[in-house]
């Protein structure tokens, strides 16, 4: 009797099933990309607002709304004020950032267009970075008890400081266009 001998062949291909996952995540990215762009578009209209502080309470709104969206996106149902004392805990962390630009309105004429524009430069890199951090967070898996400012702070800090220099460039495009 003769032996044959057999070879398996190694595939690089992934399983359907893997490959269904794959799409699925990479369609959520996707989706979440978006989300984020609106919402950071929308917090840019909070530096619009005259009165100091209240602009940022409009800004923690936006990003408890966007933060809510995500949530859904992965299959969780938060809470109506889900996010908000970690929105507030950015703020407070970076007082001089949003509270400053903020009370700069109370400066007549010219405060009011420097509290505006440079506002809403903070407001889209600060919503952009909410997005990303809880994105992930959500992505990860655990409880949404698990998510805190300390743990997300890390990240939504380096993500921030990447942003805003981009965000920063948007508005003073927009301002010379306007």
């Amino acid at each position: 009797m003769a032996r044959t001998a057999t070879t398996t062949k190694s595939t690089t291909k992934e399983s359907p099933v893997a490959e269904a996952v794959e799409n699925i995540d990479n369609n959520i990215d996707q989706q979440v990309d978006a989300i984020i762009k609106k919402y950071s578009g929308i917090s840019i209209t909070s530096g619009f607002i005259p009165v100091p502080l209240l602009d940022i309470g409009a800004l923690v709104a936006v990003q408890v709304k966007m933060i809510r969206e995500i949530g859904k996106l992965h299959g969780l149902d938060l809470p109506k004020d889900y996010g908000k004392s970690i929105a507030l805990n950015a703020v407070a962390a970076s007082p001089l950032a949003a509270v400053g630009r903020s009370i700069l309105k109370l400066v007549p004429v010219l405060g009011s267009a420097l509290g505006a524009f440079s506002f809403h430069a903070y407001a889209a890199a600060s919503t952009h970075a909410h997005g990303k951090v809880f994105h992930q967070a959500f992505k990860s898996g655990g409880s949404t008890l698990d998510h805190t400012w300390e743990g997300l702070k890390d990240s939504y800090e380096s993500i921030f400081s990447r942003v805003l220099p981009a965000k920063k460039a948007e508005a003073q495009a927009q301002a010379k266009a306007a």
